[in-house]
């Protein structure tokens, strides 16, 4: 499905706390996460009854490059950006992580340290589970431990597609997508005719998008000219969101 604007809209996966749950408590509707896929009802409540809520806002973290993996997330709304610090200090975005995807799983499930940084890119709620407490369901339900190689498969082939996307990608392209993967879950407020306004930084998209500053800057030039979208400090306006879908999409863009 799509917007007037051209952006694909992802269907929504709905999540709800529920009037007198204990804070923290897994919400309502966490059984129509993707995780859960092919469970049995009974290991669905234990596991449902085990899993915590946490939000985090704009630029916290769920956890940090380096640190022992102890808990496996599911992001259940908005945006988390999935960084990798380099030696030399150089920050790669790996991936953006919405809805229903599964963030530290694989790190998890082999006990080692976690690889890259959580950051939450928008305001995000998501689900978790300490490593015993999911070792311990594993052990319990044979379903589980199979959702938890599920886990570590879908994150292994998200990897393979990245480095696909880098390696055949032109550079506005691929920041086209970036700029399209959080206009996707951007809400638009007032009438269709203004801009689009999404709460993300240049830096933010050249880290998502494998760049440098200085390319995204003379991508977002070339962008502001032709009238399609310009960046200001932590906000991208989007004047014509169609333009920039067609760019993510291959078409020879603007440079």
């Amino acid at each position: 499905m799509q917007t007037q604007d051209g952006v694909s809209a992802r269907p929504p996966i709905h999540i709800h706390s529920g009037a007198g749950a204990p804070r923290g408590a897994c919400p309502a509707g966490a059984a129509s996460l993707p995780l859960f896929d092919g469970l049995p009802p009974a290991a669905i409540a234990e596991v449902s009854a085990a899993a915590r809520l946490s939000r985090a806002g704009r630029g916290q973290a769920l956890f940090r490059q380096g640190a022992p993996a102890s808990r496996l997330y599911v992001v259940t709304s908005g945006l988390v950006k999935l960084v990798r610090t380099e030696p030399d200090g150089t920050r790669i975005a790996l991936r953006v992580a919405s809805a229903g995807v599964v963030v530290g799983g694989a790190a998890v499930l082999d006990g080692t340290e976690y690889p890259y940084s959580a950051e939450a890119l928008t305001g995000c709620e998501s689900l978790w589970w300490d490593a015993l407490t999911w070792a311990h369901l594993a052990g319990r339900h044979p379903a589980v431990a199979m959702a938890g190689l599920r886990v570590a498969a879908r994150a292994a082939l998200a990897a393979y597609d990245r480095m696909a996307e880098l390696l055949t990608r032109r550079s506005d392209q691929r920041l086209a997508m970036a700029v399209m993967e959080i206009a996707r879950h951007a809400m638009r407020a007032g009438p269709p005719d203004r801009p689009l306004v999404l709460d993300a930084s240049q830096q933010d998209l050249a880290e998502i998008a494998c760049l440098n500053q200085a390319t995204v800057s003379r991508v977002f030039a070339a962008w502001r000219q032709a009238g399609i979208a310009s960046a200001s400090g932590h906000r991208i306006l989007l004047m014509d969101p169609a333009a920039i879908a067609r760019v993510a999409t291959g078409d020879p863009g603007i440079s």
